[in-house]
């Protein structure tokens, strides 16, 4: 055992710190008021299940409560609360979050628990929040949760039970005050992310649609367009679904394969290891190329991203539409006007399913698509493509910035690394 630490039933911990049950330190654990609420925006704000992230509230979807209906002033949240979601799926139950004030004022329903500590054994709900989103506290909360996959619960009774590991009030602080700072520039960063994306959809706004430099237009079938630009479909510029696999294609053939969830916006998780066409599954037919733009069309066009890859040997799900174009220098353009409100408009319109909507490849090919002359079409690219590189260097820092907080942590609030506490008055 290393020197200046104790074994315990959450693992080895220093010395002079402490394993506590929740029961041990939680003064009040207050459940939210039921409202009827709904997405129409009249009364306070109501935060549920479903605002409940990682350690920060999700504000993407926020539901009101009617404007004349009553609340108790104590189920408004106040800056620093500690949020803990009591139900949920079986995955997300046990989320916990706290509240900075990212609304002016809002409510908190029957399904997340307010949490007031003991201050003379816990620095602050900071703290805590981390704790309470550490490897070994989510581990006991999956544990602990009861239900089945869409419905699970954590009751008070089994959450009282939950161990901690408690360092001094001191190192407490400071901890909180290491991993707060971790945050503060993951926020600045993720900022900055947002700004710049709305940067590149203002631009896409005036490059796609009025060009550069242009002061004389046309009308068309999609609107007030310049009058050098013209109308193409997709297949005039492009082959949707060039080349697959056939049947008959070598059984120990090799390959990467690139299946639905493996694309995201402008985005490919590339696959570590190839597998054989014996192996692979029954969708990976189509053939992906360098330069090529992959869109799923099941579902509808979700997921969208340009191949550059190092090899040729990839693979796709049919669920793509692998689209190449007859020019390979105007991939790029393509690309990024393939899901502009003009075409997205032209897409919502073809969708077919209620449950799982998808457009096929023949409607791929017949998009519509407004083509400037070759020229500025490479200078409307050089600028998108600048953008996007600014924002693959945020999120690349954004994502290491978020392993050093996971590592951080691991570290700190186990105590393997121990902060120093500047303990003078």
């Amino acid at each position: 055992m290393k020197e200046g630490y104790k074994d315990t039933p959450i693992g080895m911990i220093p010395e002079d710190w402490d394993v506590v049950k929740l029961a041990d330190i939680l003064i009040e654990g207050r459940l939210g008021g039921n409202y009827n609420n709904g997405e129409t925006e009249s009364g306070l704000p109501l935060m549920k299940m479903g605002n409940i992230g990682r350690g920060k509230i999700d504000l993407k979807k926020v539901e009101f409560i009617p404007i004349n209906e009553k609340y108790q002033n104590n189920y408004i949240l106040k800056e620093g609360d500690l949020l803990f979601n009591t139900r949920n799926t079986l995955e997300l139950v046990g989320k916990v979050a706290i509240w900075k004030n990212e609304l002016d004022e809002a409510l908190y329903n029957s399904n997340l628990m307010k949490m007031t500590f003991d201050e003379r054994r816990v620095a602050s709900n900071y703290f805590m929040n981390f704790v309470f989103n550490s490897k070994y506290c989510i581990e006991q909360l999956r544990n602990i949760a009861t239900g089945t996959t869409s419905v699970a619960a954590i009751y008070t009774k089994d959450l009282l039970k939950l161990r901690i590991a408690i360092p001094t009030l001191p190192e407490q602080s400071k901890i909180a005050s290491i991993l707060s700072t971790v945050d503060d520039k993951i926020d600045a960063i993720n900022e900055r992310i947002i700004q710049t994306r709305q940067l590149k959809n203002g631009l896409m706004q005036r490059l796609l649609t009025r060009g550069i430099g242009h002061t004389k237009f046309k009308d068309s079938p999609l609107g007030e367009i310049p009058e050098s630009w013209e109308i193409h479909k997709l297949s005039d510029i492009a082959i949707v679904n060039d080349q697959s696999l056939s049947n008959d294609t070598d059984p120990e053939y090799s390959f990467y394969y690139i299946d639905l969830a493996s694309v995201k916006v402008g985005k490919i998780d590339f696959p570590r290891t190839k597998i054989q066409f014996k192996t692979a599954p029954s969708r990976a037919r189509r053939i992906l190329k360098n330069g090529d733009v992959m869109a799923t069309v099941r579902p509808n066009l979700l997921g969208y991203a340009i191949a550059n890859f190092e090899t040729n040997e990839i693979i796709c799900s049919t669920g793509f539409a692998i689209i190449t174009p007859l020019q390979k220098a105007i991939g790029y353009f393509i690309y990024q006007s393939l899901y502009y409100e003009l075409l997205q408009c032209q897409i919502q319109s073809l969708l077919v399913g209620s449950n799982y909507p998808a457009i096929n490849s023949t409607d791929v090919e017949n998009l519509r698509i407004l083509l400037p002359p070759y020229p500025e079409q490479q200078k409307i690219s050089e600028i998108l493509f600048s953008v996007d590189q600014k924002l693959e260097v945020l999120q690349k820092k954004k994502t290491k910035y978020e392993e050093m907080k996971k590592g951080l942590m691991q570290q700190l609030l186990t105590g393997k690394v121990r902060v120093k506490v500047d303990l003078t008055l």
